[in-house]
């Protein structure tokens, strides 16, 4: 056999030099996509977005947590010493994701109390606590330890006694936020709750005469909470940055009215709740400062559920109603309370209370004064047309824009304390209270924080379903991939 000419010789040398330029360039292409793809995933490592497409968005951050974590200018160190197993733990973890992402200023460390015991004992003997399962906050020389008891909150339910817990709802916004809040401004503004004359029981776990869910949120908020019998001390504390009287059922003592008078003149903060029917003996005090309560029931046909109670999806303009543009509050069987002077102008004089409406009715709605008709309905003798109003803030001192230190006077009066008991807390009847607190505290950036609930899936099936998913779990779908398999395989064999 003779060997193979020049020119087939040159063709093979070619073809090998093709063939491996080809494989050369196949090499270089999978290289080069694997360097892509490393360069991709590394910035996006540094540079990424996050966004919750839950339904029940469990992990969204609200704007009041958004714009603290915004104001922040210093580190908060938070640590997690939780065991992985317990049952908060991802929940912790996801949820302080979305604090980082945020803000830069937020440092959190996972801590796994059976395994890093040498970081548990460092931190032990910095921060003074004991035991596992703590969410420990600090910034500077300041410091916070939560338990994990903190992170859920109980709905009771009433018709059993004592009250057994019917819903569970996750705290960790709340928790958390308040904790970053309390570490970076360790200030507790002081609010004293009246009684002694049966006012609401701001302990009581009653779900329609109870306060203690918003407790719980006025606590939450960094706000310190404590009762006062103005009988027993005698005075309102110096300390008191506001006093909120509820509901109050019989009438408050000459003496005790003149002391409240006093706190008012001396730039004092009070949130009154007054209900329809009650004379408390405030009427005289609301008048000197521009507010009106009647002997009525406001009423409105067009915003109602079952026609005593108020819906209220539109408010007046002011820093206490800004943030509920979204939000409907519901007020039940509320009782007008206007205002005495005309609406202020912008060029009140500085000793002239402001009254501002928050909530009223619809020009359809109308204040009863006949309560013993039935059906009840509007009579244009005797009834005033709406809109009625039946919540106003007050405020009295320096005029807006113009830059003096002096403490204005501040005050808010809502003809209903039962739009914030336990059982009617929903909707924006919290967000209203809050944000008439805080506003009362000065801190009209404030909002609130809902707590969310778990939700829990079940799904019910058949023995029989259950059969036929492992037929085709188990069974059916890998067997399927093996015979495409084995057919590409004989495929390839021809």
């Amino acid at each position: 056999m003779s060997p193979p000419s020049s020119d087939a010789r040159k063709s093979i040398r070619r073809r090998r030099r093709l063939r491996f330029a080809s494989r050369l360039n196949n090499l270089s292409a999978w290289l080069l996509t694997l360097v892509l793809l490393g360069m991709v995933n590394y910035l996006s490592f540094l540079y990424y977005y996050r966004v919750d497409i839950t339904r029940s968005q469990f992990y969204a951050l609200s704007e009041k947590t958004r714009k603290l974590l915004n104001s922040l200018e210093s580190d908060v160190h938070v640590w997690v010493c939780f065991s992985p197993t317990h049952a908060y733990y991802e929940h912790v973890k996801n949820l302080l994701e979305e604090y980082r992402y945020i803000s830069k200023y937020v440092k959190v460390e996972m801590i796994d109390p059976h395994r890093d015991l040498v970081r548990m004992r460092e931190l032990a003997a910095t921060y003074g606590f004991t035991g596992e399962n703590v969410l420990l906050f600090a910034s500077e020389d300041v410091h916070r330890i939560v338990t994990d008891r903190e992170l859920k909150k109980f709905k009771y339910s009433t018709l059993q006694i004592p009250p057994v817990p019917s819903a569970v709802y996750f705290r960790g916004e709340v928790v958390v936020s308040s904790s970053i809040r309390s570490v970076i401004n360790p200030h507790f503004p002081k609010v004293y709750f009246l009684q002694g004359h049966d006012e609401r029981d701001f302990e009581s776990y009653d779900e329609y005469t109870g306060y203690s869910d918003i407790v719980e949120a006025i606590r939450d908020d960094h706000i310190d909470l404590q009762a006062l019998t103005i009988g027993e001390k005698r005075e309102i504390p110096e300390d008191a940055e506001a006093l909120v009287i509820a509901g109050p059922a019989r009438k408050i003592s000459q003496p005790e009215l003149d002391i409240i008078r006093r706190y008012l003149e001396g730039n004092g903060r009070i949130v009154m709740l007054l209900d329809p029917f009650r004379n408390a003996g405030l009427n005289a005090i609301l008048q000197d400062w521009g507010v009106l309560v009647a002997k009525d029931l406001v009423l409105d046909s067009s915003r109602t559920l079952s026609g005593k109670e108020l819906v209220v999806s539109a408010y007046g303009s002011h820093p206490i109603t800004r943030p509920l543009s979204k939000s409907t509050t519901i007020f039940y069987l509320a009782r007008s309370v206007e205002p005495a002077v005309e609406p202020h102008d912008g060029n009140d004089l500085i000793d002239k209370p402001r009254v501002t409406v928050l909530a009223a009715s619809s020009d359809k709605g109308w204040a009863e004064m006949s309560l013993d008709q039935s059906p009840i309905k509007f009579d244009p003798v005797t009834d005033l047309p709406g809109p009625n109003s039946i919540a106003v803030a007050v405020e009295k001192g320096p005029v807006p824009g113009i830059d003096v230190q002096i403490r204005p006077t501040r005050m808010v009066v809502v003809g209903d304390s039962d739009f914030i008991s336990n059982g009617h807390l929903s909707g924006g009847n919290q967000a209203f209270f809050m944000g008439a607190l805080n506003w009362l505290l000065e801190r009209d950036q404030m909002m609130e924080i809902s707590p969310k609930p778990f939700e829990e899936y079940r799904l019910m099936i058949t023995r029989r379903q259950m059969r036929m998913i492992f037929l085709v779990v188990v069974l059916g779908i890998p067997s399927g991939v093996g015979a495409v398999g084995i057919l590409v395989w004989l495929r390839r064999r021809k």
